[in-house]
């Protein structure tokens, strides 16, 4: 039975690979035509997730994908490239989960959080069941000061008895900036997504609805009562904007100096905000409503803001539209004036975009982003043809999007 599901995993990666492969390729020609060489180390994969994690004036980005990728982001890309010549090779593995002497090994790394004092790791044990399916059998958090020391929180801190099944759904940050200082995480929070804790305030075995708590290193976490700035059980996003968490059902929003801009349930709209009560929801200061800015290209996935632009992970491929000098997007999308449109594009989806410097124009400050095929049962399924699948970065002073990773030449495809 395991084979012959591995034989299924392969035809069915294969189908969505013939059927996506003339345009995947159209985008890589177009990339040479426009004399773009694309880098030979890169991350690869479906990356789930990413996270900054500032302490002691340094920041780090992290990033995962069953394994954890780290990369200094202290000082931009220029002053790194003056420094060592480099603009890749400059990411560090953290978590390798075959390393037998890990305390992630055999285990999937699938989300990240990071607040002013730790980062945290969502781990995920499978197994195959007798019908040669793969099946979650435990899932762990674990936290560090650093990123490269991890320590198990155990699942009675959480609210579980030992023998229960710990139900944590997801981790996520906040992703709180000072513009002031990009290398300050102090307003930085953590926070966890939990079924049948006894930690819940609407604790009963019955209830299967979901609670949101805010992590506290290897102590308890603290429960956020529902309604507190949209917080409910269907939560998986927040944002910091203005000295205050507001949350969302979707993982789509981002928070600028002047907005709150988040998706709904019309997944091409851009909606934008600046307050929010439990009577009204999401709203503009004297307009008692939010503001809308219908998009044309793809369903929104993710967003980022920069001082001119908002950027899109949608499942078109990356995409951006003007904002104005007092942060309203534009309805519509506008055309890029670098490679991205062709990097990350339309035959992929785009789950995550990291900015460096929010207060920065587009094209004047470090950019990543992630691209995945939509339908594969995994992006490693055909390394050969899912080789764009991964990490892509933007530095200022080379003006292009171009694949990002890790200095390893051992790995396959290297940088990984």
């Amino acid at each position: 039975m395991k084979k012959l599901n591995k034989y299924y995993m392969l035809i069915a990666s294969l189908a969505v690979c013939f059927s996506t492969f003339t345009s995947c390729h159209d985008d890589i020609y177009h990339l040479i035509n426009e004399e773009v060489r694309l880098e030979e180390k890169g991350i690869f994969g479906d990356i789930t997730t990413g996270t900054r994690f500032s302490k002691d004036g340094k920041t780090q980005l992290f990033i995962a994908n069953g394994k954890v990728f780290a990369k200094d982001i202290t000082k931009d890309s220029t002053e790194d490239f003056n420094s060592t010549g480099l603009y890749n090779e400059h990411w560090k593995k953290v978590i390798n989960p075959e390393d037998q002497n890990s305390p992630f090994y055999s285990k999937e790394v699938n989300f990240l959080a990071a607040d002013a004092n730790y980062i945290y790791a969502l781990a995920t044990s499978w197994k195959e069941n007798l019908n040669g399916n793969n099946v979650i059998v435990k899932r762990e958090i674990f936290y560090s000061q650093n990123g490269t020391e991890w320590t198990l929180i155990p699942s009675t801190v959480f609210g579980y008895d030992e023998s229960d099944f710990f139900n944590c759904v997801l981790i996520f940050s906040n992703e709180a900036l000072n513009p002031a200082d990009l290398n300050d995480g102090s307003n930085r929070n953590a926070y966890i997504k939990l079924i049948g804790s006894k930690l819940a305030s609407d604790y009963a075995p019955e209830n299967k609805s979901a609670s949101i708590f805010k992590l506290n290193g290897s102590d308890a976490p603290v429960e956020i009562p529902k309604d507190t700035n949209n917080c409910s059980s269907s939560t998986c996003k927040a944002v910091y904007f203005k000295g205050q968490d507001y949350f969302f059902d979707y993982t789509s929003a981002a928070a600028g100096p002047d907005y709150i801009y988040f998706n709904s349930k019309n997944k091409t709209v851009v909606h934008y905000a600046n307050a929010w009560t439990k009577e009204k929801g999401y709203y503009i200061t004297g307009k008692d409503k939010d503001g809308e800015a219908a998009q044309d290209k793809g369903a929104i996935l993710t967003l980022a803001v920069t001082k001119d632009y908002l950027l899109m992970g949608t499942t078109s491929g990356i995409q951006h539209t003007v904002l104005s000098a007092d942060g309203q997007p534009n309805a519509g999308t506008s055309k890029f004036s670098t490679n991205a449109s062709t990097s990350l594009s339309a035959s992929y989806y785009v789950f995550n975009i990291f900015v460096r410097d929010p207060s920065m124009e587009e094209e004047k400050t470090d950019l990543y982003g992630t691209t995945t095929i939509h339908g594969s049962l995994s992006s490693t399924s055909i390394s050969g043809l899912f080789k764009e699948c991964g990490l892509w970065a933007y530095y200022p002073s080379r003006g292009t999007w171009n694949k990002d990773g890790t200095a390893d030449t051992k790995t396959f495809p290297a940088g990984n």
